[in-house]
Formats: C-alpha cells, sequence, structure tokens
C-alpha cells in the first residue's frame, strides 16, 4: 500500500515539537477514518491545541488512506499563520505588505500564501474589506494544511520559502510579530473598510466544526 502523505512527513513536524493531525484527502478539515464508514470530520480535533497526540493516535493515523497533513496553531505548537489570499480592493496592499515582517517559512496552495511565526500571545482573527478577507491571524483554535498535502482543487501544497516547518529546529527558528501588529493592520485596512468590515477583527474566531461525513471524492 502507497504511504500516505502523512505517513512520510508528518512524524518530522512532530520531532519539532509541532502538534499535527491528519488531513482528510481532497479537503482542509481534519479527519477521522474507518473501514467501515470512510472519512468523516474529526469534530473534537481541537483537544490536539491541548495535548500532542499519543503514540498510539499517531501510529494509527499512519495507516489512514491518503491522509494528508494539518498542523494545530498556537500556544502548543508555539507557531501562528498568517494567511493572505485576496488583494484589498481599492488599494492599500503596498501598506499591508509593508507591516508584515518578513519570515523563513511559508506556503502556499492555489492562491495567496501562508507565512509562519512563533506564538506571541495572538489570538485567532480576521481581517476583511469590502466584503472579502484579505487576511486570516491563524493561532488558537485554528490549524493549516502544510506541504506536500494535495490541496482540493487538484494542486499540492508547496514551500515558498527558504526552509520548511520540517526543517527547521523548532519555533524558535521563527521570529514574532511585533507586539502593536493587530493594531498596525487595523490601522492601515481602516479608510478601506466598512463598519460591517470591522467586525471579524474584534473578536477572536471560534474553532471550525468539522464533524460529520466527508465526501472525499
Amino acid at each position: 500500500m502507497t504511504k500516505s502523505v502523512f505517513a512520510e512527513f508528518a512524524w518530522k513536524l512532530r520531532e519539532r515539537g509541532f502538534s499535527v493531525v491528519p488531513i482528510a484527502p481532497g479537503t482542509k478539515k481534519p479527519g477521522s477514518y474507518t473501514d467501515g464508514v470512510g472519512w468523516s470530520g474529526m469534530g473534537d480535533w481541537t483537544r490536539f491545541a491541548e495535548r500532542q497526540p499519543t503514540d498510539i493516535e499517531f501510529e494509527c493515523w499512519e495507516q489512514w488512506p491518503d491522509a494528508g497533513i494539518g498542523v494545530v496553531l498556537g500556544k502548543l505548537s508555539g507557531i501562528i499563520g498568517l494567511d493572505k489570499d485576496y488583494d484589498i480592493p481599492g488599494g492599500g496592499n503596498d501598506a499591508l505588505q509593508a507591516i508584515i515582517p518578513y519570515s523563513p517559512v511559508a506556503k502556499k496552495g492555489e492562491k495567496g500564501w501562508t507565512r509562519f511565526y512563533r506564538f506571541n500571545g495572538e489570538p485567532s482573527c480576521s481581517f476583511d474589506v469590502g466584503g472579502m478577507r484579505v487576511l486570516d491571524v491563524l493561532s488558537d483554535g485554528r490549524q493549516t494544511v502544510v506541504p506536500p498535502t494535495p490541496h482540493p482543487s487538484g494542486c499540492s501544497y508547496t514551500w515558498i520559502s527558504p526552509d520548511s516547518l520540517d526543517e527547521i529546529t523548532g519555533a524558535e527558528d521563527l521570529p514574532t510579530l511585533p507586539d502593536d501588529f493587530l493594531a498596525q493592520v487595523a490601522k492601515v485596512l481602516e479608510p478601506y473598510q466598512t463598519e460591517d468590515d470591522k467586525q471579524p477583527q474584534k473578536r477572536a474566531l471560534a474553532p471550525r466544526d468539522d464533524s460529520g461525513q466527508i465526501n472525499t471524492g
């Protein structure tokens, strides 16, 4: 049987202190697999933001067919992600890019990019402009799918940086964002936002409900 991406690469991330979960094939969702049912959502995956998977859990996941890799972000893993998929309607991209620090580790999927930083207490939140999501801060309660997991579109996630998460020593190799980074983003985006746009950045994002059966086709 051909090894899954999870079986081939997830152990490298685990060795570096990152909490990982299996991703159901053809999706971005943490999943569970049984022979009788197939893939279904792992609705309680956020428990792996509180503890690392056990050896037994990890070895079981390595047997699941076509499983991808999700890295659980936040305090336990010690890292966060900045996820940018869309340009700012009406301008402002240069100003936003100017305040986003360099990171030696970044990935992309079908579009946009995700850069990784050392956790510095940031909450998960989002920034919208014109009703479009222009930046996600992915921290506690969130996970991100990492290369070389296939993207749902058919391409594969790829690293677009000198290093990758499975090559660095650990979270200590990553830079931190400035303490006032979220305030900087809010200030840069405010001229382009409506009041409705500002709502997602005023509250921490709750974990997504990923339970239920998954159609991996």
